[in-house]
């Protein structure tokens, strides 16, 4: 089960208000970063002693970091317009970019042939690609004809690409050698909210709660699903285990899928509100699977027979969450954020220690 470490209040001053304060998370390799409605970037230190690092002129919308190649480049994105890069190991914001003229949807790092690179997806209709080093675009990405939901890394064997999906439900492959289209895959009839990325595997969510998995080689779908009854809001994949999984979001439900080839698997049913997120985390070397909600309760599922991990639910009372690489778990709610650890003593050993 998971145990709480610590909680941590925002430092707030008297008559802010309050409620739902902080509007992201996110675990580095050096503490939390908590964005909140105020524009302020907060890192929680792994003792849960908080620096503010700076501030958006407004709420913070988007918070990413390199998923494949973790560094220590993160960046958020805000109702400023602008996104803003922050280095958590020396507690030092890094730059602002400035290009979008309407709201930012998404926002990604990754790397590139040793670059690192951000990716941010706006409702201007573009997707930039920033060269995080010297803050300045690369590429102004142009296509789609519809704000752009979803701008993702795609690392395979062959190359890094980006992804996007957006309003006009298509999903575009981009070379970021030169920003051009290479591919534009065509399936969705709605809008594309969701799109992920894993190995060869590549997922995309619309509005009309289909999933597709794609064969990007021939532009083609390889399997399309009814995942939920109204939009997808989240896709996560898993592929540590013998079978590729992948985790859906969007009605009261959470959907998980073979990732390959989109048989159902489970279908979780424990949230009273439309599920917001998933991600999936490693508990004894197998998969669990960590989802969010509108009901403002963040759950942990056993992915073996679909019950409920002790001790997540009764204590993480929140909506917002980050899962880091070593397992922990970070719920924000209010003005405040709740680390819980994995306690990996065994119910024998509990006992024993009783007695």
């Amino acid at each position: 089960m998971w145990t709480e470490a610590w909680t941590r209040r925002l430092p707030v001053s008297p008559g802010t208000l309050e409620l739902y304060l902080i509007w992201g998370v996110l675990c580095t390799r050096h503490g939390i970063l908590a964005a909140d409605v105020a524009g302020r970037v907060t890192l929680f230190s792994p003792t849960g002693e908080p620096t503010v690092l700076g501030s958006h002129d407004g709420p913070v919308r988007r918070l990413a970091r390199d998923e494949v190649h973790p560094g220590d480049v993160h960046a958020t994105s805000g109702d400023d317009l602008t996104v803003r890069l922050w280095d958590p190991a020396n507690r030092t914001a890094l730059g602002v970019l400035r290009g979008h003229d309407a709201a930012i949807h998404s926002l990604a790092v990754g790397v590139h042939k040793g670059r690192t690179l951000v990716l941010s997806g706006s409702a201007d209709l573009t997707v930039i690609v920033w060269d995080a080093a010297t803050a300045r675009p690369l590429h102004i990405l142009r296509g789609h004809t519809g704000p752009v939901y979803q701008a993702r890394f795609h690392t395979t064997a062959d190359a890094t690409v980006a992804v996007t999906g957006g309003e006009d439900g298509t999903v575009r492959v981009w070379n970021l050698d030169d920003g051009t289209c290479s591919t534009v895959l065509h399936g969705h009839t709605s809008a594309v909210w969701s799109v992920t990325a894993e190995g060869p595997l590549l997922l995309s969510g619309a509005d009309d709660g289909e999933l597709i998995g794609w064969d990007v080689a021939r532009s083609l779908p390889r399997y399309r699903v009814r995942a939920h009854e109204g939009w997808i809001h989240d896709i996560a994949v898993d592929r540590t285990g013998p079978t590729p999984l992948a985790a859906t979001t969007g009605d009261r439900t959470v959907g998980v899928w073979d990732a390959e080839t989109g048989r159902a698997v489970l279908r979780l049913d424990g949230h009273t509100g439309p599920t917001t997120k998933v991600r999936f985390a490693r508990r004894d070397g197998r998969p669990v699977l960590v989802t969010s909600a509108e009901d403002r309760r963040v759950r942990a599922w056993n992915l073996t027979d679909g019950s409920e991990v002790d001790g997540v639910a009764t204590v993480a009372d929140g909506s917002l969450f980050d899962v880091s690489p070593g397992g922990s778990l970070a719920v924000a709610h209010g003005p405040h954020v709740t680390v819980h650890t994995y306690d990996r003593i065994t119910d024998t050993e509990q006992e024993a220690r009783a007695t």
